[in-house]
Parts: structure tokens; C-alpha cells; sequence
């Protein structure tokens, strides 16, 4: 639903509950929050067990690794099929009225700020489009291997090689061949009938606020490690690195369009703007927050 068709109709509380949690960017909001409250209270009880040597076989610390990596792997695609299902009709009408009656400075700086979007996520969405199983597949490797052995030959192994093998296969024949009737996911999709849009959309939400917490909070808990281990490292410039890297990654991994389209500023209301501003800057401050507030 638009910000403008949600204005018009006036709604109640419950709707507007609803319209909220069913909004991409109002996800984001709450999983940085959720991410926040992760790094500042959670995170701290378990992290000293993380060099606890001593300590053998299925500790809690491995649990959560486990499962959580688990849960990310399984909760991507599934969230990113969602939200092209229930992709709204009418949304390039909306996006081309929305442009309209802009002044030539404000043109002027929205260009150059989507040119430096571009500039700035272009290379990495590419190379994390081309290569994204290979990704998905190493944070599978990682949470199975907190669960278990992953020797050749072990049930955690074999599971890995299917699971992985099929990713593979499926995201690059959709990848070469998105419109090719035999393509598998095409005849899955193609069975789903979405009685209730608004539902769907809130339920890929509420996967996305929980699997942004868990990548964001297992990756700062392997750089927590690293630079526990290796103090020299600990500076503000490698944390920011380490956290763009993974702020790209984890918004390209449900963009549907085109990379352009997905930076496009332009069509986006001052309002979304600031929550996905706010957004990045809760995601920032809970990502350095172990290393300068804990």
C-alpha cells in the first residue's frame, strides 16, 4: 500500500499497525533496533564463551550459532519470493507520479546523489549477485559446523552438499533463465495463489526484522572475536568497512529490479528516507557498540 492510497483511507489503529509492520523500510527500522538490543544486552552473556576452550561439545553458544545461521540461510529466499509475489501492480504508475513537479536544483542534487549510491553499492551488488550461493553456502558451512562434524561422509555433510548443490543449480538457471516455463521455482511460484497480500507481506517482514538481527549479530560476533584476538586491528575504519560490506549485502539480497532502481532516491518520500536513514545509523551504532559503549 502507498503512503498516499494509506492517507486517503483513513485508517484505524489496527491498519495502521498493519501498513507499518508491512513496510519494508519500517522492517528495517525495527530489526536495527532488534540488532541494538542484541549487541548492547544478549550478545554479552555469551560472547566469553566464544574462547572458553575448555569447554566441549554442544555448548549453548553453539546452539544459537547454529540455528541462527540455519534460520538466515532458509529465511532469505524465502522472504525475497514473498515480496516478488506480492509486489503491488500498480507501483511504476505510483513511482512516475511521485517524480513529477520537482524543482531543476533539487534534480540537480537528488542526480548526484543517486550517482554516488550507484558508486558506492554498484560493484559489491554485482559481485554479490554473482556470487551470492558461494555466500549463502559459507554461512551454511559455519552453522552446521557449530552443530556438528562436517567431515566427508557425516549426515551434516551430505545434508550440506544437497542443500547447496540445489541452491546452486536453481539460482543460476533463474538467474540465466527467469522466464523459462520448466524452470522449476517458475512452476513452484506459479501454484501460489496470495489470498491476502497484506498477510504475505507481513509475514516477510517479520522474517526480515529477525534475519537481519541474526546476520548483522553473527558477523560483528566473528569480527568481535577477530579483533579480541587481534587487538592491533581493533580501529573504527575496519569496523565501518566490515559493516558496509554487510549493510550491502544484506539489501542487495532482496532487491528484485535493478540495482539503479533499487538507489533511485528520487521516488522516495522525505518521510522513508529518514526511516532508512535512522535505520542505517541504529545499525552503525549497534554494530560498534561492543567495541566503544560495552
Amino acid at each position: 500500500m502507498s503512503e498516499e492510497n494509506y492517507s486517503l483511507q483513513k485508517p484505524n489503529l489496527g491498519s495502521k499497525i498493519k501498513w507499518f509492520i508491512s513496510s519494508m523500510p519500517y522492517a528495517w527500522l525495527l530489526s536495527s533496533i532488534l540488532f541494538l538490543l542484541i549487541t548492547s544486552v544478549v550478545a554479552p552473556m555469551f560472547w566469553p564463551q566464544m574462547d572458553n576452550k575448555a569447554v566441549t561439545g554442544l555448548t549453548a553458544i553453539n546452539w544459537i550459532f547454529g540455528i541462527a545461521g540455519i534460520l538466515i540461510y532458509f529465511s532469505e529466499p524465502i522472504i525475497w519470493h514473498i515480496n516478488l509475489l506480492t509486489q503491488e501492480i500498480n507501483s511504476k504508475k505510483e513511482s512516475k507520479s511521485a517524480g513529477e513537479n520537482k524543482e531543476p536544483f533539487m534534480d540537480l542534487l537528488v542526480y548526484i546523489g543517486e550517482i554516488i549510491l550507484l558508486l558506492i553499492v554498484m560493484l559489491p551488488g554485482i559481485v554479490i549477485f554473482m556470487f551470492k550461493p558461494v555466500l549463502r553456502a559459507m554461512i551454511l558451512y559455519t552453522s552446521l559446523s557449530f552443530l556438528g562434524s562436517l567431515k566427508e561422509g557425516t549426515n551434516l555433510y551430505t545434508l550440506f552438499s544437497i542443500v547447496v548443490t540445489l541452491d546452486i543449480l536453481m539460482y543460476y538457471l533463474e538467474m540465466a533463465a527467469p522466464d523459462w516455463k520448466y524452470n522449476p521455482m517458475n512452476l513452484i511460484f506459479r501454484k501460489i495463489k496470495l489470498k491476502n497480500i497484506m498477510a504475505a507481506k507481513i509475514a516477510a517482514n517479520m522474517l526480515l526484522i529477525i534475519h537481519t538481527a541474526l546476520i548483522y549479530s553473527l558477523l560483528l560476533s566473528v569480527v568481535y572475536y577477530d579483533m579480541y584476538k587481534h587487538p592491533a586491528n581493533l580501529n573504527l575504519k575496519n569496523l565501518t568497512l566490515w559493516w558496509l560490506i554487510l549493510t550491502i549485502y544484506n539489501r542487495m539480497s532482496f532487491v528484485s529490479g535493478n540495482i539503479k532502481e533499487a538507489v533511485s532516491i528520487e521516488n522516495t518520500s522525505k518521510r522513508i528516507l529518514l526511516v532508512n536513514f535512522l535505520a542505517l545509523i541504529i545499525f552503525y551504532i549497534a554494530f560498534i557498540w561492543p567495541f566503544y559503549f560495552g
